[in-house]
């Protein structure tokens, strides 16, 4: 999975691990012998077109409408098929309130 980070620099890009504490508790209950981890790519504010999930700050909220309301006025633009236009149109009027 990746999660692309926007407008948050305190966390590094690259492969994480997702500890759990219920997971260490299962681990030791029933004594396996190889402990892996689930790992997630965290990618940078570049990457977003390519993310699974977006993290952002609460403050950084309105930055991120914008910058899909953007997006979705250049698929507009486009002049896109019937059935993508209604949805791009729906989708911007949420955008905007």
């Amino acid at each position: 999975m990746k999660l692309a980070l926007f407008g948050i620099s305190e966390i590094k890009v690259g492969k994480h691990n997702l500890k759990d504490p219920r997971f260490d508790k299962a681990d030791k209950m029933v004594e396996a012998d190889k402990k892996t981890y689930a790992q997630m790519d965290v990618i940078g504010e570049d990457q977003l077109l390519d993310a699974d999930a977006i993290l952002a700050l609460h403050e950084n909220k309105a930055d991120l409408i914008l910058k899909d309301l953007e997006f979705v006025e250049t698929r507009l633009g486009r002049d896109p098929q019937p059935a993508e236009r209604t949805a791009l149109e729906k989708i911007k009027s949420l955008l905007e309130k």
